[in-house]
């Protein structure tokens, strides 16, 4: 592992031509013990896609969390209450329902709005003509909004159209945090602007059909 973390972040350094990157180590269905050598090893920033997993692996890691542990899977309102307390960071925030609720339980977290740059049917995320609305309301119930999301298309085509569309509905909305760019296709994230990578495979391997026990 400590080999591919530092070929990640020796691309990632080449790729964002000196701007400051955040790197989320994505690691869903990966047991705690991962993320005990990934800290061991410098990263201090965890992301899961299901409530109850990241909350068992918090609790393992009570004593010496790691500094910032991202919520990267789809929201589901009635799971928000269980973890507002525990999650740093919100990447997909794509309704003024999951506002709602977000506020109404008193995050203060940082969010990401997700926005659907690829016209996918399938895909989660706003459109980009909903997002200043969203942008707005979220400003307005006092939620600390600091950029946007997206992911490039399904099919694993050329993602570069579907992150320039993100710089450009971000500069619109006057927010510089962009949150694009896995394993497959970071470092053209990276030349798209992105400020914060979301990588699972390149740096924990081959990833686990079932959940860790």
């Amino acid at each position: 592992m400590r080999q591919r973390i530092v070929e990640v972040q020796q691309r990632i350094e080449a790729a964002s031509a000196g701007r400051q990157v955040e790197l989320v180590a994505i690691s869903k269905r990966f047991p705690a013990a991962a993320i005990e050598t990934a800290l061991s090893f410098g990263l201090t920033a965890f992301g899961e896609n299901y409530s109850q997993e990241l909350l068992a692996k918090q609790e393992e890691f009570a004593d010496e969390s790691p500094h910032r542990w991202h919520f990267t899977g789809r929201i589901q309102r009635n799971k928000i209450k269980k973890l507002v307390d525990h999650v740093s960071v919100w990447h997909t925030v794509d309704s003024m329902k999951i506002l709602d609720a977000l506020a109404r339980h008193g995050s203060d977290a940082q969010l990401y709005l997700q926005v659907n740059t690829t016209g996918e049917a399938q895909k989660a995320g706003c459109l980009p003509s909903e997002l200043p609305q969203l942008v707005e309301y979220g400003r307005s119930l006092g939620l600390h909004i600091v950029g946007l999301m997206t992911m490039g298309p399904s099919d694993g085509s050329d993602p570069t159209q579907a992150f320039e569309s993100l710089q450009q509905v971000a500069e619109k909305v006057a927010l510089s945090q962009l949150s694009m760019g896995m394993s497959g296709d970071y470092e053209k994230a990276l030349a798209c602007g992105s400020t914060c990578v979301r990588i699972g495979s390149a740096i924990f391997g081959s990833r686990p059909l079932t959940h860790p026990q």
